[in-house]
């Protein structure tokens, strides 16, 4: 009994302390990120003192998706020997991955546990197959632009809107769509950035211009610049089973 009380006391313990990352799609991930590349891991620098858990990595950019060229990065994690805590991470030379970094005010491009990063440890599952085909579909359309403001809608009206959509057949298994925002968050244009298809995309393209949204940066409410853009995707999960396709949003 008194093993099991312990066993129990450390999970617990560690459940307490356990980084937390809010779930982000990879749309979100890339408008606020200031650089994504493929990379590789060159060589990891030890953190500058205890205190800190920051530590340089020179890295190899074998492709950029957003940003310029970088010669390194910094990782929120340890290096040292000291232990850090349930958000350090540690990222092993000859590592690669896909990284998207944040610009801090000091101009030093980082990265940490919640950034999203991809390791490409096998490069043929499907999930990394399919976010590299929508990074590369970034970079030919020259979605470049950086956004780190919250966007939420006000309701569940896409969802609903997607349901009469269930069982459809689509060849392709998403589509991007770029809404344009009055300074009072209104919806001026809804336009096409890779679709289903002309007759689906027009369906779709109607269905989200009645769609309503929050927004949030820096203390400021419902309130963005004259043009701002969000990107919107929508997912189509073909039939598994008894379970009919359908369409999903994420932004």
């Amino acid at each position: 009994m008194k093993e099991i009380f312990q066993i129990l006391t450390i999970l617990f313990t560690g459940s307490v302390f356990a980084c937390s990352c809010g779930m982000t799609s990879i749309v979100d991930k890339y408008i606020k990120s200031d650089f994504v590349a493929k990379v590789k891991i060159i060589k990891n620098y030890k953190n500058e003192s205890e205190a800190v858990e920051l530590y340089k990595a020179d890295i190899e950019v074998s492709e950029v998706y957003k940003g310029e060229v970088l010669e390194s990065i910094f990782v929120l994690g340890r290096n040292d020997q000291y232990i850090g805590s349930s958000c350090a991470i540690f990222i092993p030379e000859n590592t690669e991955l896909i990284v998207y970094a944040f610009k801090d005010i000091d101009g030093k491009y980082k990265i940490g546990m919640c950034s999203g990063l991809v390791y490409l440890n096998n490069p043929f599952a499907y999930d990394i197959i399919q976010e590299l085909e929508i990074l590369e579909m970034f970079k030919s359309k020259n979605i470049v632009f950086t956004d780190k403001t919250h966007y939420q809608e006000k309701s569940d009206k896409l969802y609903y809107d997607l349901l009469r959509f269930k069982g459809i057949k689509l060849k392709k298994a998403y589509g991007f769509y770029e809404i344009v925002f009055n300074s009072e968050l209104k919806i001026k244009n809804v336009t096409k950035v890779s679709g289903f298809g002309n007759r689906i995309d027009r369906k779709l393209i109607e269905i989200i211009k009645k769609s309503e949204w929050y927004s949030y940066i820096n203390g400021v409410r419902n309130k963005v610049p004259e043009d701002s853009k969000l990107i919107i995707g929508i997912y189509f999960r073909s039939k598994i089973q008894d379970e009919s396709s359908y369409l999903k949003h994420f932004y």
